[in-house]
């Protein structure tokens, strides 16, 4: 009948989750009292909008992220939330490779090394983005010719061929002082292939064997680069206060953050054979191994796995022994160090300290905006609250929806009967 008042379809325009009861949709109650029905889902996640344009749908790719083959999640601590492996189907897997064309690079005019820190398995974060500004100096900053990307890594890695590598080198087991062994089989290989750039990840062990090899070739390193402009590398300077850019030297260490990883090709990685046999032991320094510390003698800034306290908390004791047990770094909010329970130098937050912990457990805290400010990088949060709209619930990769004293009472009583 012309004119007739449109009836809402209720259950299409309103949603209910386990714990917060109906929740309406006010773009989809819209769209039914204009008659024009809900947007239909495509099988890859993304809806269509009124507009007929796609529109990726977040909630979908996050769940397909984590979804293991037995419908579990699975999680990989080493790839800072990207798809572990075996979340996916092996024919997704290998369909999705083949879709990848090959670039190959027969007859490069230079080689630039990427040494990486990856033993075994894939290549960590920091590695990959190396890999990356390797192939951005390959590829775009000399113009009058072509370049290819080598890999030094160990003897177990994986996935190079999709994070951008042409040629592999793989170095042996190795014996003694990770940073000297690394240098010493670098200048081995500098004189086999002769590399333009070597890049190292920014981190710890591989800011030290760049700087060791750079002293040994009496070179001046660029540590710390966040970004190439052409053959020019930019790194800070006077205290973070200016970009320094200079011709890129032959040994440049690269920031977190410098380059996106590879995508949209899968590269060779050819190995290359090299003869290690003269390369001999630098016995300067013995490896004796990581020193053993209590984990609340651990820096927060420098803390895997951080156990933190709201003010809701009540039993402290059954706090420190979890955490004990777990071998679990303390910290609390800004009210739980004012009122003495935790030391100053424990407070997360804006105010506090800023922590990238791979794994961050919150008791009792509902999540002020400082607070979520000194979590933002952190890899996995697990939230425990009986605020199901609390702002860290949001934040949290796992949200649990409960009294944090029980549920701290209850995990403690396990962990003293030998459960984990």
């Amino acid at each position: 009948m012309a004119g007739a008042r449109k009836r809402l379809d209720l259950k299409a325009a309103f949603a209910f989750r386990a714990g917060e009861g109906r929740r309406r949709k006010p773009r989809l109650m819209r769209m039914f009292a204009a008659g024009e029905g809900a947007p239909a889902q495509a099988r890859d996640g993304v809806s269509v909008g009124p507009s007929g344009r796609p529109r990726k749908d977040p909630a979908w790719r996050r769940a397909a992220m984590f979804a293991a083959p037995s419908g579990r999640p699975r999680f990989d601590p080493y790839k800072a939330g990207r798809t572990a492996p075996g979340a996916i189907g092996a024919e997704t897997a290998i369909a999705t490779e083949e879709a990848l064309p090959l670039r190959t690079i027969a007859a490069p005019d230079f080689v630039v090394f990427a040494v990486l820190e990856t033993v075994d398995g894939p290549p960590s974060a920091a590695d990959e983005e190396a890999l990356a500004a390797a192939r951005a100096l390959a590829d775009g900053a000399y113009e009058d010719s072509q370049g290819a990307v080598v890999a030094v890594c160990g003897p177990s890695a994986e996935g190079l061929d999709r994070a951008g590598a042409d040629r592999v080198i793989r170095l042996p087991e190795i014996d003694g002082y990770r940073s000297e062994a690394i240098m010493a089989h670098a200048v081995a290989a500098m004189e086999a292939f002769r590399p333009r750039h070597i890049l190292f990840p920014e981190t710890q062990s591989m800011r030290d064997a760049a700087s060791r090899l750079a002293a040994l070739l009496g070179e001046r390193p660029a540590l710390g680069v966040h970004g190439f402009d052409g053959r020019a590398s930019v790194r800070r300077g006077f205290g973070g206060a200016k970009d320094l850019k200079e011709p890129a030297p032959l040994v440049l260490t690269i920031a977190e953050g410098a380059a996106r990883p590879v995508s949209g090709a899968r590269f060779e990685a050819r190995m290359l054979d090299t003869d290690w046999s003269g390369v001999a032991r630098a016995g300067a320094i013995d490896d004796l191994g990581l020193e053993s510390r209590a984990a609340d003698e651990i820096a927060l800034e420098e803390a895997p796995f951080i156990l933190a306290a709201g003010a809701g908390l009540k039993d402290w004791e059954a706090f420190a022994s979890v955490a004990r047990r777990l071998n679990a770094t303390r910290a609390g909010t800004r009210v739980v160090c004012d009122q003495g329970l935790m030391p100053r130098d424990r407070q997360v937050g804006a105010s506090g300290r800023i922590v990238d912990a791979e794994c961050y457990v919150a008791l009792g805290i509902s999540g002020a905006v400082q607070h979520l400010q000194g979590i933002e990088s952190c890899d996995r949060v697990v939230a425990v609250n009986t605020d199901a709209a609390a702002p860290i619930m949001k934040r949290a990769d796992l949200a649990i929806i409960g009294d944090a004293n029980a549920i701290l009472a209850a995990l403690h009583k396990k962990l003293e009967a030998g459960g984990r």
